[in-house]
């Protein structure tokens, strides 16, 4: 199938609006294949949990129906060191362009300025509106992914309850509201202890450590 799309029209009905922590540098029409979507483990980079955007696959009927709705938010990538652009939203309408035999399209490149806003970012943008204006708001488990990525690149101090509120607030665009606040970040102390050098466990982990271990788990 070929879409018929303007980047001009694009950039006058949306133009880049972004903010603190990302650059815009261009918008630009590529192959859609030469998005990187993978790490080197060939794990997917999708930021969100996956049956989100397993559930926006119908979007392919939006873009056979209406084309492309210039005044939507665009797909978004980051140019990385290596001259690669790496996908950071817009996953499921690159599906939805893989069933209809798409494979040419338009996205802006983007830089960011850490490790952590790079985090935000990759929640923050795929909280918007999508081709068809159903999109689907970041999940709990969504948010919680983000947190776990920062302190894995130690993008912030993960014992810091303070810093933890403050990235939600960050990759939600504030839009969490005090009580989601508290209940995600008691999620993620559940597994991710505040006290250096403790682990905490959550029941499910705990069990299997405990049988790697041999220690019994029920009984006492």
């Amino acid at each position: 199938m070929q879409l018929q799309f303007d980047i001009n029209r694009s950039l006058k009905a949306n133009p880049p609006k972004y903010g603190k922590g990302i650059k815009f540098i261009e918008r630009k029409v590529g192959k859609l294949s030469e998005l990187r979507v993978v790490d080197s483990n060939g794990i997917s980079l999708q930021p969100r949990e996956k049956n989100l955007e397993y559930e926006q696959r119908n979007i392919s009927h939006s873009f056979r129906v209406n084309g492309v709705l210039y005044d939507r938010e665009v797909m978004v990538a980051e140019l990385c060191p290596d001259g690669i652009e790496e996908l950071i939203s817009g996953f499921g309408r690159k599906y939805g362009f893989e069933d209809l035999g798409v494979d040419t399209y338009f996205w802006d490149v983007v830089e960011f300025e850490s490790p952590y806003w790079k985090a935000v970012w990759k929640r923050r943008l795929n909280a918007t509106k999508d081709h068809i204006a159903q999109g689907k708001p970041n999940t709990e488990g969504t948010f919680i992914k983000g947190l776990v990525e920062m302190k894995s690149n130690n993008s912030f101090d993960s014992t810091d309850d303070d810093a933890i509120r403050n990235a939600l607030f960050d990759m939600s665009n504030g839009q969490l509201d005090d009580s989601q606040t508290e209940k995600l970040l008691k999620k993620f102390r559940k597994s991710n202890s505040k006290h250096i050098g403790i682990n905490a466990f959550n029941k499910v982990d705990a069990n299997a450590a405990a049988r790697k271990l041999g220690f019994p788990t029920s009984g006492y």
